[in-house]
């Protein structure tokens, strides 16, 4: 049976390009570390390296990542339209610009989140005589 072909975007194949790269990169770097712990006495051992070096670099990328304040990123909102959002978002990025970055993108994901979940029990507390099918279903 001839296989089926499927026309992909140039984002898909983007996309599909990268994450083999990434799988041969990978391959590569097991192929480089295997015999640095193949002699090792157990199994354990060779995963506790491995996942001690993890938990390492791990540790320094929070501290290094911790540093960061929001005016040390690079927002680009070239792109989006003029609109209300788009007028908060830059007034938010000026007033906050020196507050730690992952600090605050934690308590605006938490912030953005109590918005969500009001507005849900709000809207859900109205009659569903509010809800038409058109809103749920695009014609």
């Amino acid at each position: 049976m001839p296989s089926k072909k499927s026309n992909k975007s140039k984002e898909q194949i983007a996309s599909d390009i990268v994450r083999v790269q990434k799988a041969n990169r990978e391959k590569s770097l097991v192929k480089l570390m295997f015999p640095l712990i193949e002699g090792m006495s157990s199994i354990y051992d060779a995963q506790t390296a491995l996942q001690a070096l993890s938990g390492f670099i791990r540790n320094e990328l929070d501290l290094k990542n911790s540093e960061f304040v929001l005016q040390d990123l690079k927002i680009d909102l070239s792109k989006e339209k003029d609109s209300e959002v788009k007028t908060a978002l830059v007034n938010l990025i000026d007033m906050l610009a020196i507050e730690k970055a992952k600090d605050l993108s934690d308590l605006l994901q938490r912030f953005g989140n109590i918005l969500a979940q009001h507005s849900a029990n709000k809207f859900m507390k109205n009659p569903m005589s509010d809800i038409a099918l058109k809103d749920i279903i695009a014609e």
